[in-house]
């Protein structure tokens, strides 16, 4: 059984890989939770867009979040508005929990990209 307490759900996750993404402004302001989130969302996108829903790798997958963490996270300390909780570990935490979940929410109801 997965523990899935750090995951953000996905309608969350797609408002905040929107703001972040889309808006910047939401950089500044954004809790590791939503950094983690977005991650999350934007790895599947770029995962999907490279190979389409065919290509079922959860380890390179798990790679693109981890590299986008590792962005979201120095991009918002080199702004100089990070948190004590936007840290590698905390943020990478949450989006491997939120890509995990959204994973197996797709393979119970097969709602791919």
């Amino acid at each position: 059984q997965f523990d899935d307490r750090w995951a953000v759900p996905r309608k969350a996750a797609e408002h905040y890989y929107n703001l972040i993404y889309h808006t910047k402004t939401g950089l500044y302001s954004a809790s590791a939770q939503m950094l983690g989130a977005a991650a999350a969302i934007q790895a599947l996108r770029t995962h999907y867009s490279n190979y389409g829903n065919g290509y079922q790798h959860e380890h390179s997958e798990m790679g693109l979040v981890l590299s986008e963490v590792n962005y979201l996270v120095s991009h918002k300390a080199e702004t100089g508005y990070a948190n004590a909780n936007d840290t590698l570990e905390m943020v990478g935490k949450i989006a491997l929990a939120t890509l995990i979940k959204i994973k197996l929410d797709e393979e119970r109801t097969y709602r791919p990209w």
